[in-house]
């Protein structure tokens, strides 16, 4: 059935909700994970989960725009991107559970967030193949 995505990136968890378009008007909740990112030994990343200190990055929501990368590892990463992987983590999750790619995907930020900011990870999103 379609349905509309809308994923919440915040500074301690991570909400995603459905809005079916068969009429309903009340959106369910999909998916609460803690917005932890933790780089593997392997180079993936795992998300939800508490790791290495070092390894796991928190509060990257909040960090968007931040010209500072995150260290994880070996490895640096911009706020922009690790939001954008966990978006897409998200995605793939909801989608494993729907059966089928949403319509939309509807993506907030932080109050008085730069929406340039934030248009970096919707941008970094769609060169994976999302649809924002």
């Amino acid at each position: 059935m379609a349905y509309v995505l809308g994923v919440d990136v915040g500074t301690t968890r991570t909400t995603a909700a459905v809005c079916r378009l068969d009429g309903a008007r009340d959106a369910e909740i999909a998916l609460v994970v803690p917005s932890f990112l933790q780089l593997t030994d392997a180079g993936t990343f795992s998300v939800g989960e508490f790791g290495t200190p070092g390894w796991t990055a928190t509060g990257f929501a909040r960090r968007i725009g931040d010209a500072v990368p995150f260290s994880l590892g070996p490895e640096t990463c911009p706020a922009e991107e690790l939001t954008a992987l966990l978006i897409m983590w998200v995605i793939g999750e909801v989608v494993a559970r729907e059966g089928e790619q949403p319509r939309h995907v509807a993506v907030s930020h932080r109050p008085g967030g730069a929406p340039i900011a934030a248009d970096s990870s919707t941008r970094r999103c769609g060169r994976s193949g999302s649809t924002t």
